[in-house]
């Protein structure tokens, strides 16, 4: 299956849209973090289904791993020790690498 490379990239860009307004204008949805929870899981699959070139496979496989769990995390009860350690570290990774590479 071949994804577009817009589509992820217009999905993130929703998604960081959405949770920036939800947050500054302090907006409660009744299904709003299931809402965010599955589009950060779709926007991680769709990363991870489309070509990666080898100089920025690492910090995008990051980023979908981190949108992944971001979403996870959303629409289940799933706790793990040192969750928000691990998330923090996770997501500076994926933009640290995702820096270096371009």
């Amino acid at each position: 299956m071949k994804i577009s490379k817009s589509v992820p990239v217009v999905l993130l860009a929703v998604w960081l849209i959405l949770i920036g307004v939800m947050q500054l204008a302090n907006i409660t949805l009744p299904l709003g973090e299931v809402i965010q929870g599955a589009l950060a899981i779709i926007t991680g699959v769709l990363i991870l289904l489309r070509p990666i070139s080898l100089s920025r496979s690492i910090g995008v496989i990051l980023l979908a791993v981190w949108l992944l769990l971001t979403g996870l995390l959303a629409v289940t009860n799933l706790t793990f020790p040192a969750r928000e350690l691990i998330m923090a570290l996770l997501a500076m990774s994926a933009g640290v690498t995702l820096l270096i590479a371009r």
